[in-house]
């Protein structure tokens, strides 16, 4: 189930990435992606720490990730209405 769940995510990024949606940056400057995650409740930081090298060596480039609870109170509104769903 994970590797249909990692193919599907592969091909959504891609689709975002060739539909001009999320574009190439600088490599100095800091990360252009940012992934939001919802995470079953038996995740672990570990498998979180998994999801984020498996998609930093998907795409090439850093990123960041992080998860809705831990968005700030006053700042998740506005960083939800931006997200793009994948």
């Amino acid at each position: 189930m994970l590797l249909r769940q990692s193919k599907s995510l592969r091909q959504s990024i891609l689709k975002k990435i060739f539909d001009g949606r999320i574009v190439p940056q600088d490599p100095n400057d800091e990360s252009a992606f940012v992934f939001l995650v919802d995470m079953n409740e038996d995740a672990s930081l570990l498998d979180l720490a998994r999801l984020k090298n498996d998609l930093e060596n998907l795409l090439g480039t850093p990123i960041d990730i992080t998860t809705r609870s831990a968005l700030h109170p006053m700042l998740s509104d506005a960083i939800l209405k931006e997200a793009i769903t994948l």
